[in-house]
């Protein structure tokens, strides 16, 4: 299921969590782990000719130290029988990491909580938001270590009116994968209230479209949806919420707004994010 896995670093604890998972990850998948830095400088290296022809030796000991590091990391996981490749880049902005995310074939992108970068603080997008933005593939995010990576409870929150088939057969693969039972869950707030023979009838047709009628749908009732997603999700102890995305002006609108930015960046549960609009058909 995962061939090629990525794992960006700025070198924090929430990195590491998430190089973890990963290796517990590709352990399962006999995957190969890109690990990856991406070092910020006010002087653009294009290409290796600009290193060699002598431009800034300050580039190439930047280089140098970042790739010490990264492979400091590897060797501490050199007896977890998984294959962890290096990788350093040099630009101005971390936005090379988005890039790279888009050109290359990457199966998961496992990345380490609400890392932010001084230029996205400023435009308001931090740096998971980014990825998920622009990623063909989906993004688990980690705010908190994971022990034990056995996710049983994967909750969906989803109104039931938006369009998974792109990505619905990566989705029952990762149910199957971690043998977890799929579970629909329907916010139903005052603003866009819903009967439940609405409710129901939205869920025949949304449920068959995506051959997902075995599936169970749950019904939660609160003020807000992104608020009812996560006292639901703590109520039940769900292990991962699952979200789907589709990005037009606002980065990382689920459903409605800003719900998986308050999650990704509020909350301690684990997500991973299906960006609808990138994602290749499976």
């Amino acid at each position: 299921m995962f061939n090629r896995i990525l794992v960006p670093t700025d070198f924090t604890p929430k990195c590491e969590n998430a190089l973890k998972a990963a290796i517990q990850i590709a352990k399962k998948t006999a995957s190969m782990i890109d690990l990856m830095h991406i070092i910020e400088s006010p002087l653009v290296i294009k290409n290796k000719a600009d290193i060699n022809d002598g431009i800034t030796s300050l580039a190439k000991d930047m280089i140098a130290l970042s790739t010490g590091k990264l492979n400091y990391i590897k060797t501490q996981y050199d007896n977890e029988g998984v294959t962890i490749n290096v990788r350093t880049k040099i630009d101005e902005l971390p936005d090379k990491v988005a890039e790279i995310i888009t050109q290359e074939d990457y199966d998961l992108i496992v990345v380490g909580g609400s890392t932010v970068y001084p230029f996205y603080e400023f435009v308001g997008k931090t740096h998971p938001e980014r990825i998920v933005e622009l990623a063909k593939c989906p993004v688990l995010v980690l705010n908190k270590p994971i022990e034990s990576f056995n996710l049983e409870r994967i909750v969906i929150p989803s109104s039931l009116d938006n369009n998974m088939e792109k990505v619905i057969g990566q989705i029952k693969e990762v149910i199957t994968f971690f043998n977890a039972e799929m579970e629909i869950l329907y916010v139903n707030t005052p603003g866009t209230f819903k009967t439940s023979d609405e409710i129901n009838e939205d869920w025949r047709k949304f449920s068959k479209l995506h051959d997902i009628e075995e599936a169970k749908l749950t019904i939660y009732n609160d003020l807000s949806v992104k608020k009812g997603i996560v006292k639901y999700a703590k109520k039940q102890g769900v292990d991962l919420i699952l979200l789907t995305s589709k990005h037009s002006k606002k980065p990382l609108s689920v459903i409605k707004g800003d719900i998986t930015e308050y999650i990704v960046n509020h909350e301690d549960f684990p997500v991973l994010a299906f960006n609808i609009k990138t994602a290749v058909n499976n």
